[in-house]
């Protein structure tokens, strides 16, 4: 009778070990099942982000601005920035390239490059109406004012007719930054 209990308890755990063995199949499988779907998941969510990005509106407007320099009948070269489209922030402002009206002609203007590939950095001179720190958050309609680093002299008669400007912003604080490049352009008859 001994050797009977012990051929059905062997049976049995057989038994028992066979069904945690499908048990745990059925359970990887779903496991595997539900990692693919969150995977096609993700990439759809991926694929959606970079359409909702591509369609927004992220526009900038850029205009020279000039500050007073101590001790000088000159003025230095600025820029200001307005956030023309969507809440981004900006996190650096780099002047490409700013040329000068030479001469107004009744066809337009002649222009002489003044100064390029110069970094931008918060106007100190309270231009801002707050002190402006980078990376800053700029909605629709603000406008940071900057000046050249290192300072760009101009004359009194100068007057800045083009501006090509890279502005690095992003949609979040710290997301990854995407450069704009945005110009300015005066005929010199204002």
């Amino acid at each position: 009778m001994e050797s009977w209990i012990s051929a059905l308890s062997s049976l049995v755990l057989v038994g028992v070990t066979a069904w945690y063995a499908v048990l745990t199949n059925r359970l990887a499988k779903s496991a595997r099942d539900s990692a693919a779907s969150a995977e096609r998941t993700a990439s759809l969510t991926a694929e959606a982000l970079a359409a909702s990005i591509a369609a927004l509106d992220v526009g900038f407007a850029v205009f020279p601005n000039a500050q007073g320099v101590s001790g000088s009948d000159g003025a230095a070269q600025g820029v200001s920035v307005q956030c023309t489209g969507a809440t981004v922030f900006v996190h650096r402002v780099h002047l490409d390239k700013s040329y000068r009206i030479d001469s107004v002609r009744p066809d337009g203007a002649d222009y002489s490059l003044f100064a390029e590939d110069i970094a931008l950095v918060p106007d100190t001179g309270g231009l801002n109406s707050s002190p402006v720190e980078l990376p800053i958050r700029m909605h629709r309609g603000e406008m940071i004012h900057l000046e050249a680093t290192p300072e760009v002299v101009m004359r009194p008669d100068e007057s800045v007719g083009i501006l090509e400007v890279s502005i690095w912003y992003s949609l979040t604080q710290a997301g990854e930054q995407l450069v704009r490049r945005v110009g300015y352009t005066t005929d010199g008859s204002d």
